[in-house]
């Protein structure tokens, strides 16, 4: 791990939702630094609103096609790292959860997650229940839409968690509307069944 994320001084969710960009971040790319001018180590944080300027470096380093996949992979790394700092706060780690069946844990475990991001990015976020999947759906309160990666940071965060809760299963994610293509919001299709 990079000695300078070690033990961050965590002051309220935008400081925490920057660490654990910044440590999904370092683990995707090693050490590469991404906008050194955000470096903890020199006292400087990144409020969650300004998350998809890191996003967009990406882009600007990687092209398009690059950067969809790294923003993919460091979501998926970012949950890692929030239930690290989150976890146990939130009750993912206690045994009446790990003991819920897998249906009752992957939808409460959704919930959770759901309250966690809406909290830290100051977005809401919903979850409801349509039978053979869920939809998970991100409004947004910021004027101009945000990048596309933001929604590939967003997709490997929730593959990660359904993967995490389920056992180990894969569970198929699939955005069916984008706010940075002029919907109204952001909305993920989560099919309850794994794919394998």
């Amino acid at each position: 791990m990079n000695p300078t994320m070690a033990n961050p001084t965590m002051q309220g969710d935008s400081n925490i939702a920057v660490h654990i960009l910044l440590e999904s971040a370092h683990e995707i790319l090693g050490e590469r630094k991404l906008l050194p001018s955000f470096d903890p180590e020199n006292g400087n944080n990144i409020g969650s609103s300004n998350v998809e300027m890191v996003l967009q470096a990406l882009q600007d380093d990687f092209g398009v096609l690059g950067s969809r996949g790294l923003a993919l992979r460091m979501g998926r790394a970012a949950f890692k790292y929030g239930l690290k700092y989150l976890g146990d706060q939130n009750g993912f780690r206690t045994t009446e959860f790990r003991l819920l069946p897998a249906p009752r844990r992957l939808e409460t475990g959704l919930h959770t997650l759901a309250h966690i991001v809406s909290e830290m990015f100051h977005q809401p976020v919903t979850v409801a229940d349509e039978h053979s999947f869920w939809i998970w759906r991100v409004e947004h309160t910021r004027g101009n839409p945000q990048s596309e990666l933001n929604c590939y940071w967003m997709t490997g965060l929730l593959q990660a968690f359904l993967t995490w809760a389920g056992g180990g299963r894969f569970f198929q994610v699939v955005e069916t509307e984008c706010w940075s293509s002029g919907g109204p919001a952001c909305v993920f299709k989560i099919e309850k069944r794994p794919l394998d």
